[in-house]
């Protein structure tokens, strides 16, 4: 996924950059190989991008690293990638999507049934990519080993979103994985819950 991104930030010639804190570190690291970087704050998930200064360029990876469709900078000067099928194309935002035979709607479900757990919320209502971000009071009850599903505990990189983890789904993963998965979650908290 990150030639893409890379490919995008070259075109900048070495010109400074805002990206948003929930871009991966991942992509952060690829886009500070062409160019320096301006780190935006996020409320809700959602990049404040305003607060990006005059003469720095903005890059949009939609939908974010959180699994947040993020807004768009106001105007034209900026640029950005979309990474999932999902999300409406834009003029301005270069195709990353990976190929993918699993649906929205069992991704949606599996965060539906996470969320009726107790301790557990999703951190934003809208699922538009193969992952999304849960809160959990718990968070080791989603900890549960699939090889289709992961789970990924947000840590000290997110200390605003508490007990913040981030679960994707593969891209062939099947209804039945998911469902594997959210029972599998299930039988930790029940047995979390147990006196």
């Amino acid at each position: 996924m990150t030639a893409v991104l890379s490919g995008l930030v070259e075109r900048l010639d070495g010109a400074p950059v805002a990206v948003s804190r929930a871009t991966s570190v991942r992509d952060r690291d690829v886009i500070a190989i062409a160019s320096p970087i301006v780190v935006l704050p996020i409320t809700g998930g959602l990049t404040v991008w305003e607060l990006a200064p005059a003469g720095v360029v903005p890059i949009v990876v939609t939908p974010n690293h959180l699994g947040i469709t993020d807004r768009h900078p106001v105007g034209s000067d900026w640029m950005g990638v979309r990474r999932s099928a999902w999300i409406e194309a834009h003029p301005q935002l270069v195709d990353d999507v990976e190929p993918a035979s699993v649906q929205i709607r069992p991704i949606r479900r599996l965060a539906t049934r996470l969320a009726t757990l107790a301790g557990v919320d999703r951190y934003h209502r809208r699922i538009d990519a193969r992952w999304f971000t849960v809160m959990a009071s718990d968070p080791r009850v989603l900890d549960q080993q699939h090889p289709q599903v992961d789970a990924t505990r947000l840590g000290s990189d997110f200390v605003d979103v508490p007990g913040g983890v981030r679960i994707e789904v593969a891209p062939d993963a099947t209804e039945s994985d998911l469902g594997g998965y959210a029972a599998a979650v299930e039988r930790a908290a029940a047995e979390r819950d147990r006196p």
